[in-house]
């Protein structure tokens, strides 16, 4: 065993040993390039964050705008197959024309009610004479 020596100085470290490293050593370099780490770090989930949200964001674009698309093909295709309705102009036209024909059959029926009374011959017929209505009312009295 070696005696230690007296002396108040450390030893100097021998040939394969290395002296500790310390921050503070380094200096602020090496404070700074920790932090470019760090906030490398976090850009990079933050950014990868920001690429995945946009991606769910196209997609949904995409999905409703297929989805619209879709819809509208649907739509018109339908609408092709069903028939147009009626102008207003049409159904009056068609109202006007029922009416017409409702008018010459009445005027139809006049007419074979008075040869029916007059007869072939020209004879007036005797009407039967009807009773008049009465009139009913539902007024609490």
């Amino acid at each position: 065993m070696a005696v230690a020596s007296s002396s108040k100085h450390a030893p100097a470290p021998g040939p394969g040993k290395r002296r500790k490293t310390f921050p503070e050593d380094s200096g602020v370099s090496h404070l700074l390039a920790l932090s470019q780490s760090i906030t490398e770090a976090k850009d990079s989930q933050l950014q990868q964050r920001v690429d995945s949200n946009k991606a769910k964001v196209q997609a949904q674009a995409a999905r409703k705008q297929q989805q619209a698309e879709s819809k509208k093909a649907k739509s018109t295709a339908a609408e092709a197959t069903k028939p147009k309705g009626k102008t207003k102009a049409e159904i009056k036209a068609e109202l006007k024309k029922a009416l017409r024909e409702k008018a010459r059959l009445r005027k139809g029926r006049r007419k074979d009610a008075r040869k029916e009374e007059t007869g072939e011959k020209g004879e007036v017929k005797v009407k039967e004479v009807k009773k008049p209505r009465k009139s009913v009312s539902f007024a609490l009295a």
